[in-house]
């Protein structure tokens, strides 16, 4: 470390403070500036994105017009159900086989929220792990349709 020359040696690093050009004096040579500006980049992108699954998920859903369109199978269970029950059957595994990290209601408004009825975009998410890995179950029960029951959708945590 020679402070006289603004030079600090970090074991096979040099990182020059006086100039600001890219050198290669061993493997990489950086100066302070680009470093700084690449750490707060890194902190900037990594603070942006939701660190809760959940919330991740509810974020890329609401910006999904299609969200809920198509057909499902409602689990024909009655409204007052828990929401580790849902998981269960949602996910056709035996309710000793998970075990439930976070339960949350959420709000997913994949439209005009002014078109949009309030009772159609409270879901029920249950973060759940099972011996697959981490899983979503997003829930919601629909007593509009014929078939009344839960909708039903299970994600992959990633």
């Amino acid at each position: 470390m020679r402070l006289g020359k603004y030079e600090i040696n970090i074991g096979v690093q040099a990182w020059n403070l006086k100039s600001c050009k890219l050198r290669f004096l061993y493997p990489h040579k950086l100066c302070f500036k680009t470093a700084l500006l690449l750490c707060l980049v890194t902190y900037i992108l990594i603070g942006c994105t939701p660190s809760d699954p959940i919330d991740r998920l509810v974020k890329e859903e609401s910006s999904d017009p299609m969200f809920g369109n198509g057909m499902y199978f409602p689990i024909t269970l009655p409204k007052t159900t828990p929401p580790n029950q849902i998981a269960a059957m949602a996910l056709n595994d035996a309710l000793t086989n998970l075990v439930v990290l976070k339960i949350k209601n959420v709000i997913i408004s994949y439209g005009k929220e002014q078109d949009m009825m309030p009772e159609t975009t409270r879901y029920t998410a249950v973060l759940v792990g099972t011996p697959d890995g981490v899983k979503i179950v997003l829930a919601q029960y629909r007593s509009d349709k014929p078939g009344a029951g839960w909708w039903t959708h299970v994600y992959d945590v990633k």
